[in-house]
């Protein structure tokens, strides 16, 4: 992430523009209880609200973002409801992620293609992945103004066909009183001799 971009997140949440949700994403709820307690990562926690929830079901959780003044939302949240969550202060393009390390990894509107294989790899055999973003609509919708920060439609599928996809759903929903565009994902690695299916009549892309 360039240095603009990392203090345009800073300033962002120091200056308040993020509403302050503290309820975990439903997609998240809905699936995590089902899970294995075991090891979890968020990608670009905020401030927290996932994580920490995570932590409340008995995930030892790890919650990486790039702005600090969202990290200390986070740590007092913690502190608060007295749950352990170790936050990490680190830009994702530069922290490491140990290989086959977590049993689920999740985020919440957040996109960096980049970062998928990599969060690929730190997840085991068997590990999920729980994933939801903004997509591209020409319908007037809430969220990010820059195309950019938007998925394309199914976008979030194809980037995890060699997982096995265990839900997906793309649409619209009200949420807070405005219509937005959302793709929602949950998909499980594979063991190493799995491979994905072949490719169905009419799926080719040429």
């Amino acid at each position: 992430m360039s240095e603009k971009e990392r203090a345009d997140w800073v300033r962002r949440w120091a200056e308040g523009d993020y509403p302050a949700r503290e309820e975990p994403s439903s997609l998240l709820v809905a699936w995590a209880k089902r899970l294995p307690r075991g090891r979890a990562l968020e990608i670009a926690c905020g401030n927290g609200r996932n994580a920490l929830y995570l932590a409340g079901l008995g995930f030892t959780v790890d919650a990486v973002d790039i702005a600090a003044p969202a990290l200390k939302l986070a740590r007092q949240a913690a502190r608060k409801r007295r749950l352990a969550v170790k936050f990490i202060e680190a830009d994702l393009d530069e922290h490491p992620l140990p290989a086959e390390a977590y049993d689920l990894i999740t985020t919440s509107f957040f996109i960096n293609r980049n970062l998928v294989p990599r969060l690929k790899d730190a997840l085991k055999p068997g590990g999920f992945v729980i994933h939801e973003h903004h997509y591209l609509t020409d319908v007037d919708v809430g969220g990010p103004t820059d195309r950019g920060w938007r998925m394309r439609p199914n976008e979030l599928l194809h980037l995890f066909l060699d997982f096995r996809v265990r839900s997906f759903w793309e649409g619209l929903e009200h949420e807070r009183g405005r219509l937005i565009a959302i793709e929602r994902l949950v998909a499980q690695k594979p063991p190493a001799s799995w491979e994905p299916p072949a490719e169905g009549p009419g799926d080719s892309q040429g």
